[in-house]
């Protein structure tokens, strides 16, 4: 009977490790998006994970939706922005099947307010993962993740 209280302990301790750590997940994050107007696109894809037709197409249509939203989308070293866009489609190819992997980060430089220091750091990110992806997955994949990004940049941007 005394090992009752540890072992019910020991399960709720389980239970709160296993949980997600959703401090990454924050709310606050969508409000780093305000005042971003013009991004550096950084685009990849893991060598030979997709045709070169196929990738160069992927980040045609990112850069579109961008421009169709009223993103401003410079390219080229020294460019002059208010974040990076980085979006990175990832494919893991297995014996019987192939993982897809879907990032889109923001970064921007911000400022510590304890030391007053400045940093290139990121401030928001959508990832999704699918297992045993289809051909059709990562165009769907990829314009949902943009989806969300410009859902969340057109709230804190007043549009």
């Amino acid at each position: 009977m005394r090992r009752l209280p540890t072992f019910l302990f020991g399960a709720l301790l389980l239970c709160v490790a296993w949980m997600p750590a959703s401090a990454q997940f924050a709310a606050a994050q969508d409000s780093t998006l305000a005042g971003i107007h013009t991004v550096v696109l950084s685009f990849s894809t893991n060598e030979g994970a997709f045709p070169p037709d196929v990738a160069a197409e992927m980040e045609r249509t990112v850069s579109l939706e961008l421009r169709k939203s009223g993103v401003k989308v410079v390219t080229g070293q020294g460019a002059s922005a208010d974040a990076v866009l980085n979006v990175g489609v990832l494919r893991d190819q297995r014996s019987l099947s192939s993982d897809l992997w879907i990032r889109i980060d923001v970064e921007q430089r911000v400022q510590l307010a304890r030391t007053g220091k400045s940093y290139q750091l990121v401030t928001w990110y959508y990832e999704a993962k699918k297992n045993a992806m289809v051909s059709t997955d990562p165009p769907k994949m990829l314009q949902a993740g943009l989806d969300t990004f410009l859902e969340k940049w057109m709230d804190m941007n007043g549009r």
